[in-house]
């Protein structure tokens, strides 16, 4: 028997997946930035982020695919993300599911050279949060930060995570 969160986890996968087809296969520039393997440290929900997060191209190279291992507060927890381009909306969406059972569903659009901006939006322990998130992509280095995020109409502690190109 399936459980509802892994018939939903399917029906996003194939959601974002087929979402970013465009027809061929393709290493999209802004989706590539992300391949590789990063240190992350910040923090979220008020608590120390500390980790290691891996993105790899899906065998169709039309989404990434990631492992995600990391302390939350020193609670050590696991996470995927699936990265994509939607085309109906023109902007990079990003589903995440932890252990913890927090989801996280993300878009934002470029508006200048390394500088993307959208909504950050999920739902821990059984309610939904969201805001405004703005992400800052180097060659070394990618920046996560939410503002105003809200949970259950009231304030929540922000999102701010660093992820570190560890090189080989």
């Amino acid at each position: 028997m399936y459980s509802l969160p892994k018939i939903l986890c399917v029906l996003l996968v194939l959601t974002v997946c087929s979402a970013s087809a465009r027809g061929e296969e393709s290493d999209d520039p802004t989706l590539q930035a992300f391949v590789g393997t990063w240190k992350v440290s910040g923090s979220a929900a008020g608590m120390e982020l500390d980790g290691t997060f891996v993105a790899r191209w899906a065998s169709s190279k039309v989404c990434l695919l990631s492992n995600y291992k990391f302390t939350l507060g020193g609670t050590p927890l696991v996470g995927n993300h699936i990265f994509g381009f939607d085309s109906a909306s023109q902007s990079y969406r990003v589903l995440g599911f932890f252990s913890h059972g927090t989801v996280e569903d993300y878009h934002y659009r470029k508006v200048s050279d390394g500088v993307y901006k959208g909504k950050y939006a999920g739902s821990a322990e059984g309610q939904s949060f969201e805001g405004d998130l703005t992400v800052t992509v180097s060659e070394d280095s990618i920046k996560f930060q939410s503002s105003g995020l809200k949970r259950g109409g009231e304030p929540r502690p922000e999102l701010s995570a660093t992820l570190t190109r560890v090189r080989n």
